[in-house]
């Protein structure tokens, strides 16, 4: 049985810390682990309050997701206009994705989750909040670079080799790769040389 830390709520942070406490408790035990009943208990509240401010667990699963998730795309859009066109515009976006899940292991968890349970609607939830703006970005930007390219596919190449570098980090150390490893902007750099130039441009 998983262990569920407590979390003190009152007032009118109410709604707010269940949705905080509820998205990382989906990320550690995924949507079949986690009860009502858990959530209550992690939010310290009883369940006919959790049920107060969610209908069931489907909904408070897919608000908890759009909370954490949804704002954090928005700031690609300041790349985008910073950026000269061209390659720096695409180095410009994975450069923001590395940041965006380098640094969200909740949602590294919980992709992982959801791709292990292989419920479609929640995958669907997560691509949507997540993934859909930084594919099509690259896509879009890869298809005025490169008319001749496969855009799809390089964007979907690319968003792969993010999560793969990330995901693969622990095994770093035993593989005899020196370990933290590379930086964000390090990482973002070589993975743009390689998509631009190939083998030879990481």
């Amino acid at each position: 049985m998983n262990k569920v830390r407590e979390t003190n709520i009152t007032g009118s942070n109410t709604r707010e810390a269940i949705l905080q406490s509820a998205v990382g408790l989906f990320s550690e035990s995924g949507f079949s682990g986690v009860s009502m009943r858990d959530l209550a208990k992690a939010c310290s509240i009883t369940p006919a309050a959790l049920y107060h401010h969610f209908d069931n667990k489907k909904s408070l699963y897919v608000e908890s997701i759009s909370h954490a998730f949804a704002e954090r795309t928005q700031g690609l859009e300041p790349v985008l206009e910073q950026a000269e066109g061209g390659e720096e515009t695409v180095r410009g976006i994975i450069r923001w994705f590395v940041e965006l899940v380098a640094g969200d292991t909740i949602f590294r968890r919980l992709l992982h989750r959801e791709l292990l349970e292989g419920d479609e609607e929640r995958l669907k939830l997560i691509t949507e909040q997540v993934l859909q703006t930084p594919f099509e970005k690259i896509s879009r930007t890869l298809e005025q670079v490169y008319p001749n390219a496969d855009a799809a596919f390089v964007g979907i190449s690319t968003i792969s080799i993010v999560l793969g570098h990330l995901e693969l980090a622990p095994l770093r150390g035993y593989l005899g790769i020196p370990v933290p490893g590379y930086s964000v902007e390090e990482m973002a750099d070589r993975i743009t040389n390689l998509l631009m130039s190939g083998f030879e441009g990481a």
